[in-house]
């Protein structure tokens, strides 16, 4: 393997966890793919960004699941299983990632994802 190969191959992961998998580039927010173009419910703010996933609860789980197999910074937990709602919470421990987590749930048969922002570090004020 060449050195440019083997460049690719360790670089490959980490843009992989940052957010850019096979989604396409205009489909992020805060670099964390979204699922077939989910239409956006209201605007990102500080707190996240909340959209309608294209497919339903399983095959929303399943696709973020696939996307991020093998990858020991992304982790996905069980919220809630109830017969009125399901929900995960996927865990994203890579620091230099702009999302920390992302909660996808379903409710009344539809299934939604809310992107959690990483908080930004606060600055500390200069001593004078």
């Amino acid at each position: 393997m060449g050195v440019k190969a083997t460049l690719l191959c360790a670089l490959l992961p980490a843009a992989l966890v940052a957010g850019a998998g096979s989604a396409g580039a205009a489909d992020k927010t805060y670099g964390a793919p979204l699922i077939d173009k989910g239409m956006r419910l209201e605007e990102a703010d500080s707190r996240g960004s909340r959209f309608v996933s294209t497919r339903n609860y399983n095959e929303t789980v399943k696709f973020y699941k696939k996307l991020w197999r093998g990858y020991d910074l992304i982790e996905f937990r069980k919220i809630v299983n109830l017969p009125s709602v399901r929900a995960v919470h996927v865990m994203n421990s890579n620091p230099k990632s702009e999302w920390e987590g992302m909660n996808i749930y379903e409710h009344k048969g539809e299934t939604k994802v809310f992107i959690i922002p990483r908080a930004k570090p606060t600055e500390k004020p200069a001593v004078k």
